[in-house]
């Protein structure tokens, strides 16, 4: 829904609103969609998007925070690509697999890994990239 875009784009700008790469910008809302399609036992998350995204102490979500209409772009996309792997498209240009499920951030990057330990290395960013011209 549009309220799923502005949560979405609300959080990019939030956790990745430095990050040049569109990749990693993408791979923030990726994340809050693994953890919607979770259907694992090691973890319990919310079921709709506006409930993962809004967890306490999960996203930087604040209803007031302005993105950028790049960031909204983003978000419709990635939106738009996980509704057709619901519908069972396969390639649909993830840019995070959906094990990952946490993610840190240095302020230069973030950081994706599959499980919530810090120390347990991240995503080596080798499904590549679905944008043309990823800055």
């Amino acid at each position: 829904t549009e309220d799923d875009v502005v949560i979405l784009a609300k959080i990019i700008q939030v956790e990745a609103g430095g990050i040049s790469s569109f990749a990693e910008r993408a791979a923030v809302a990726w994340c809050i969609l693994n953890r919607v399609d979770y259907d694992g036992s090691s973890y319990s998350f919310p079921s709709t998007i506006a409930g993962c995204a809004t967890e306490p102490g999960q996203f930087a979500y604040y209803s007031g925070t302005q993105y950028t209409e790049e960031n909204y772009w983003i978000a419709a996309d990635v939106l738009e690509r996980w509704n057709l792997e619901q519908n069972g498209y396969t390639d649909v240009g993830r840019t995070l697999p959906s094990e990952y499920l946490f993610f840190s951030g240095d302020g230069s990057h973030d950081h994706f890994r599959t499980d919530i330990g810090y120390g347990n290395g991240s995503y080596d960013w080798s499904l590549g990239s679905p944008y043309e011209e990823d800055n």
